[in-house]
């Protein structure tokens, strides 16, 4: 339970959510950089299939 109160406390708490943030930025910019150019054509090919997909229904 003593963590639980010191996470209670405003200070620390905002040094751990800071903390939490930085880290997470800095893990995925490194991930982003390392696959960013295949994950975006992925994804565009994946909004294509839907886009055809929902124009053979409307057809």
């Amino acid at each position: 339970m003593p963590a639980l109160k010191l996470l209670s406390e405003p200070k620390v708490l905002g040094v751990v959510a800071e903390t939490i943030v930085n880290l997470g930025k800095s893990k995925f910019s490194k991930d982003k950089e390392a696959v960013g150019s295949h994950t975006s054509k992925v994804l565009e090919e994946r909004q294509r299939e839907i886009g055809n997909k929902q124009a053979g229904r409307k057809v």
